[in-house]
């Protein structure tokens, strides 16, 4: 199959997300990663969010079974993927909504990490 038929999705991380999957053993890692590539194949298996949160898609699957969340927002036309946060329900959408304050911040004031992201966050609040 041709790329063009079958284009490749950019995925960035934020430093949250980054942050949580440091923090897993190599045997998650690997569990996280089928989970972001099921994602990439289908970017609206998750649930997209309502309100505030309606940039956001949230992806539920078991690890250790225990319920994992895998936050993340997409752009259809420009394939890419963000990977916001991972982690347990418990304070994901508070730390998701300090993240998002912190990224605002550093676009305001020209800092960011990844410029992508940086982009993101800047068409997220255009479009509020």
């Amino acid at each position: 199959m041709s790329d063009a038929a079958n284009p490749q999705i950019e995925i960035y991380e934020s430093p949250t997300f980054k942050k949580a999957f440091k923090r897993l053993s190599e045997a998650h890692k690997d569990l996280v990663d089928d989970e972001i590539g099921k994602i990439e194949q289908n970017p609206e298996l998750g649930e997209r969010k309502k309100g505030d949160l309606a940039h956001l898609w949230v992806h539920k699957f078991k690890l250790d079974g225990r319920e994992t969340l895998l936050g993340y927002s997409w752009q259809a036309q420009r394939l890419e993927l963000y990977l916001l946060n991972l982690g347990p329900h418990e304070n994901f959408y508070y730390e998701l909504a300090v993240a998002a304050q912190e990224a605002k911040a550093a676009v305001a004031e020209g800092r960011f990490v990844t410029e992508s992201i940086a982009d993101h966050m800047r068409r997220i609040s255009d479009e509020k």
